[in-house]
């Protein structure tokens, strides 16, 4: 709740100089003065600055074309590989902890959903883990080794993980890697 209008506390012209702050070449602005400064243009003056920014402004709508193709390319060059643009925003979701978090509130909502509707995917958690189990030591190691050659990191295992599974993982991680490299070079090279 406000301050009465006769409050002493008040701090005046406070809230009038926040929103009149010079810029950064001197010159204070206001709605008003800004409305005032556009009327007393002369017709010269006002073509010469229309034309200025007509220029920037079609300079940064080819720049944002042309990333706009960039983008778009680069999504269709993903689903021509196969990967579904879905998979790709989750996955930058998952890199925070916040985005790990809604997508695990996500899933949490569409397993209990589907649970509720009787599907088999509600009772089977462990369908999305290749029938692994979440607190299987072994499948933890396993997936990490994976997860240290998708990222191209060294293969050696953490000593917290079983070093058999790791490496399993790890090794099958790169297989993977090579055989989907030489599939893209043939598709390639026809």
């Amino acid at each position: 709740m406000g301050r009465p209008k006769g409050s002493k506390n008040r701090q005046a012209g406070a809230a009038k100089a926040a929103k009149s702050a010079p810029r950064s070449d001197g010159v204070t602005t206001t709605k008003h003065n800004i409305a005032a400064a556009a009327a007393s243009l002369t017709d010269d003056e006002r073509q010469a600055l229309t034309r200025h920014h007509v220029g920037q402004y079609k300079r940064d709508l080819e720049a944002k074309k042309a990333a706009d193709a960039t983008f778009k390319n680069t999504c269709k060059k993903a689903k021509s590989d196969g990967v579904a643009l879905s998979e790709i925003k989750t996955f930058i979701e998952m890199e925070t902890p916040e985005g790990e978090k809604r997508v695990a509130e996500n899933l949490e909502q569409s397993l209990r959903i589907a649970r509720w509707l009787g599907s088999n995917i509600g009772d089977q958690l462990g369908l999305f883990a290749n029938g692994e189990a979440d607190g299987d030591p072994a499948g933890a190691a396993y997936r990490a080794g994976k997860r240290a050659a998708m990222e191209n990191k060294k293969g050696i295992p953490p000593s917290h993980y079983d070093r058999d599974e790791w490496l399993r993982g790890y090794q099958d991680a790169q297989a993977a890697l090579i055989e989907s490299m030489g599939t893209k070079e043939g598709a390639a090279a026809h």
